[in-house]
């Protein structure tokens, strides 16, 4: 079984801050996608405690970085930063895979594929 690598983690609280404020945003249901353009795929995923309790917040970061493992050619290049709203733990695994596909597909509709960011 292949890992979520360390190399392909968002971690520190600025980066998250930066793709947020100053990248290209999509939203469909309760998944919010920002990305940045650059070399590298990366992934940063958020969960807030207003979304459920540990095991539902978990389960929704495990659906997203296992989405993120198995398809990344479907995430922008660059950082990404997934953030779920509450009423996420409500779905099922399904549907916060479609959300995000969606959220994705917004994604590269709007900044080809993340490569344009905000002014």
């Amino acid at each position: 079984m292949q890992r979520f690598p360390k190399n392909a983690r968002i971690s520190c609280a600025d980066e998250f801050r930066k793709i947020k404020d100053k990248g290209v945003t999509s939203r469909s249901g309760r998944i919010t996608v920002a990305a940045v353009s650059g070399n590298k795929r990366r992934l940063g995923v958020t969960v807030s405690r207003k979304v459920g309790n540990a095991a539902q917040r978990n389960r929704i970061k495990r659906i997203i970085k296992e989405e993120f493992r198995c398809n990344q050619e479907g995430f922008p290049c660059g950082d990404c930063v997934v953030v779920a709203h509450a009423g996420a733990a409500k779905q099922d695994n399904n549907s916060i895979r479609k959300a995000l596909a969606v959220a994705l597909r917004g994604l590269s509709a709007h900044g080809g594929e993340g490569r344009s960011e905000k002014q």
